[in-house]
C-alpha cells in the first residue's frame, strides 16, 4: 500500500498543471476589463487578444487532459502520480483497470456528484477523507474498485 496522502499529492501535482493553464485565460478576461474601464482602448482590440487567449487555454487544458487520460489508461499513472511514484491498479490484481473503472467510475462519477448544488464541498471533502481508512482507498477508488500502489 501507499503512504497517507501519495495519492492525493499525485492528483493535486496533475490539477497543479491544469490550473497552470487555465489561469491566464481568465486573468486576460479580467485585465482586459480593467483596461476597458480605465483607458479608451478601441473595444475591438480589447477583447481579441483576451478570447484568443481563452481558446488557447482551453485548447492547452483539453490537450493536457487527454494526455492525462491516456496516461492513465496505459500506465495506470498521470503525471502526477509518475512524478510521486505511485499507480492506479485494480483491487485483486496489479493490472491497469479498463476505460469503464478509470475514466467513467473513478473520474466522472465524482466529478458529477461534486456538480450537486450546496453539497460539491461536502462531496469532495467526504471523499478525500476516505484516505484515513485503513486500506487507504478514497470514495473514487471504492466505487471504481480501484487501489493506488507505490512503485
Amino acid at each position: 500500500m501507499i503512504e497517507c496522502g501519495s495519492g492525493l499529492v499525485g492528483r493535486d501535482v496533475s490539477a497543479m498543471g491544469m490550473l497552470l493553464l487555465a489561469r491566464p485565460s481568465g486573468l486576460a478576461i479580467y485585465c482586459s476589463q480593467e483596461m476597458r474601464i480605465f483607458r479608451n482602448f478601441d473595444v475591438r482590440a480589447v477583447y481579441t487578444h483576451p478570447f484568443l487567449l481563452m481558446i488557447v487555454g482551453h485548447v492547452l487544458a483539453g490537450s493536457l487532459s487527454l494526455i492525462q487520460m491516456i496516461l492513465l489508461l496505459k500506465t495506470g499513472q498521470s503525471i502526477g502520480k509518475g512524478i510521486v511514484g505511485i499507480r492506479v491498479v485494480g483491487v485483486s490484481d496489479t493490472t491497469v483497470p479498463g476505460f469503464v473503472k478509470i475514466v467513467l467510475l473513478r473520474t466522472l462519477v465524482p466529478w458529477a456528484l461534486a456538480g450537486i448544488p450546496h453539497a460539491s464541498v461536502s462531496i469532495w471533502l467526504a471523499d478525500t477523507l476516505f484516505i484515513f481508512r485503513e486500506d487507504r482507498r478514497c470514495a473514487h477508488d471504492l466505487i471504481a474498485q480501484t487501489r493506488v500502489i507505490k512503485i
